[in-house]
C-alpha cells in the first residue's frame, strides 16, 4: 500500500511538473489577427503608406526633436543644480513646450496625429485595456 502510494505521488509530481515547464505550441504562439482588430490604431501603423509617412516624419522633424532633447537634458540640470533657479527652469519649460507644440502641429500636418503618445491599444499598466496589473473587481 505504501508502495503504491510512493509510485502515485511520484507520477502525480511528474505529470505538474511537465505541466508546468510545457511549451506552448506554434499554433498558440503565433500572432493572432484579432489582435489588429481590436485595435485599428496597430492596424494602421502596419499599412506600408502609413510607415512611409512615418518615416518621413521622421527625416522631416529631426532637428526639432533634437532641440526637444538637448532642451530637456538643459532643464534636468537647471532642476537638479545644488541652487535650481525656479525662474529659470519655468522659463524653459516653456520653452520646451512651445517645441513640443510644434512638433505636434507638423504631425497633424503630416497626417500622423493619431499615433501620439499613449494613443495605442497595448499592455497598458493599470487599470486600462491592455495587460495591466488588475483583476476582477
Amino acid at each position: 500500500m505504501k508502495k503504491q502510494l510512493a509510485t502515485l505521488l511520484v507520477l502525480a509530481s511528474l505529470t505538474v511538473a511537465g505541466a508546468a515547464v510545457a511549451e506552448p505550441t506554434a499554433d498558440v504562439a503565433a500572432p493572432q489577427p484579432q489582435a489588429t482588430l481590436n485595435c485599428p490604431k496597430i492596424a494602421a501603423r502596419t499599412d506600408p503608406a502609413i510607415q512611409e509617412k512615418i518615416q518621413q516624419f521622421y527625416k522631416d522633424t529631426e532637428g526639432l526633436r533634437k532641440q526637444i532633447f538637448m532642451k530637456r537634458a538643459e532643464l534636468n540640470a537647471v532642476v537638479n543644480a545644488a541652487q535650481p533657479d525656479p525662474a529659470t527652469a519655468g522659463k524653459m519649460a516653456g520653452e520646451l513646450y512651445d517645441l513640443q507644440a510644434s512638433l505636434r502641429k507638423q504631425a497633424q500636418a503630416a497626417g500622423l496625429g493619431q499615433f501620439g503618445p499613449g494613443m495605442g491599444c497595448g499592455f497598458g499598466h493599470g487599470m486600462g485595456r491592455g495587460m495591466g496589473m488588475g483583476g476582477r473587481w
